[in-house]
């Protein structure tokens, strides 16, 4: 490392704990005082919604705040320029977190020791996002473009041309056999 150049840290590759508060804390420890970028912020939303058995209510919104989601912009955006943006570490977020180790810490099936591998591909991986943004879709906050004005509107009795087609392959197929 050079003099006078500062790293800032990062997640760790694995996390092993006793138990999943001490995990938490450990990983609340990694992050200190500074912020977190979004990329890392979504790999710690994956990672605790995944060794929990509901992963909690919040974590697609939590997901999508990193993705650059917020009204009246209802988008999200998987560049390398949003995952390198700041994300806002809100109590909530570790409250979050918070509760789901304290659910596995009191529960006789959960895993132990506590142990998280966060992947830091998570922010561009395709899957996920579209875990995310289908999580938003559904919860109404990200409406389906309108169509562009130039499209014409659907004609209602479309249903029509169906039956017209069918019949001209009825008629035209000539070794059409019946299944009676």
């Amino acid at each position: 490392m050079q003099v006078g150049v500062t790293r800032t840290p990062t997640w760790r590759p694995v996390y092993t704990a006793s138990k999943w508060t001490t995990l938490l804390a450990g990983m609340r420890d990694t992050v200190g005082k500074r912020k977190m970028t979004n990329a890392e912020a979504v790999a710690f939303i994956r990672e605790w919604r995944d060794v929990a058995q509901s992963g909690g209510p919040l974590w697609y919104q939590f997901a999508a705040t990193a993705y650059g989601y917020a009204p009246p912009r209802r988008t999200l955006v998987r560049t390398a320029a949003q995952a390198a943006k700041s994300y806002p570490m809100t109590p909530a977020l570790w409250t979050w977190a918070s509760s789901i180790a304290t659910e596995l810490d009191s529960r006789p099936d959960a895993q132990f020791p506590a142990r998280i591998a966060v992947n830091k591909d998570t922010f561009m991986d395709p899957v996920w996002f579209g875990n995310v943004l289908s999580k938003i879709e559904e919860d109404g906050g990200i409406k389906p473009p309108a169509p562009a004005k130039s499209q014409p509107a659907k004609q209602q009795g479309s249903g029509g041309l169906l039956i017209l087609a069918v019949l001209a392959w009825m008629v035209l197929t000539p070794n059409r056999r019946s299944r009676g």
